[in-house]
């Protein structure tokens, strides 16, 4: 039994999970074994550590038949960042700078059989990993979507987050003692038309008791949104179901 008493222990271990009890509250982590044979499946073992879990495709090139839209998509994102100082600026800009191992588009292929076992393995692993890490829940859900036809391009959206977990291979969730709760809140956001293939958004939340977090995912949106508005309702619709 986790708690204070005779026949109390202060730290339990479930599937997924480790769970202590402390003065100030519960404590929730994943169990970091997931993370450490990750790094190890992918040989990252020493390798330099990536400060964020993955990177956005680039914007596409400007071309004479779509010269215009591309150009305005371009200056929104430059406006955007403008907006933008410190901080806030420095991690966009680490989001979205491609990582320096991405394969060419140009030669990606499908990955042979025993490869693709392999990419399938690591990635079902780092989405059982993801439920309770919810700084990779994004990155992750961008490798799952290449589960059905692993490319080769996949291995560097894997490496991404494996250099990443070698650097943080622990978070701990923090739920202190409080007064109970009688309403929940919902916190979301989407990612308009984030996916450069299909144009999708990406529908991200967390739901909370007080200071307490009970649910966060990363979903990528079923249907394609005309305008940043309505992938902002998507996203309202889904966190308040």
């Amino acid at each position: 039994m986790l708690g204070k008493g005779t026949d109390c222990v202060n730290e339990v271990k479930i599937p997924n999970k480790l769970v202590r009890y402390g003065d100030e509250g519960i404590e929730m982590e994943a169990d970091p074994r997931h993370a450490e044979i990750v790094v190890k499946e992918l040989g990252l073992a020493g390798a330099k550590i990536s400060r964020v879990p993955g990177t956005k495709e680039p914007a596409p090139k400007k071309d004479k038949e779509e010269g215009e839209d591309v150009e305005r998509i371009q200056v929104l994102c430059e406006d955007s960042l403008a907006r933008k100082t410190g901080l806030e600026l420095e991690e966009e800009e680490l989001y979205l700078n491609a990582d320096e191992s991405d394969d060419d588009a140009s030669e990606d292929c499908p990955l042979d059989a025993a490869d693709s076992r392999k990419h399938r393995a690591i990635t079902a692993r780092l989405n059982y990993l993801a439920a309770d890490r919810v700084d990779i829940q994004y990155a992750v859900k961008e490798a799952a979507r290449g589960m059905s036809t692993p490319m080769k391009s996949g291995w560097s959206v894997l490496n991404k987050i494996g250099r990443y977990l070698s650097g943080r291979p622990r978070l701990i969730m923090k739920s202190p003692w409080q007064t109970q709760q009688s309403l929940a809140t919902s916190y979301t956001d989407s990612d308009w038309a984030g996916c450069r293939k299909s144009a999708k958004s990406t529908s991200g939340g967390i739901i909370t008791m007080g200071s307490h977090m009970i649910k966060s995912y990363s979903r990528q949106q079923k249907v394609i949104a005309l305008s940043s508005a309505e992938a902002e309702l998507y996203a309202m619709v889904a966190a308040s179901a």
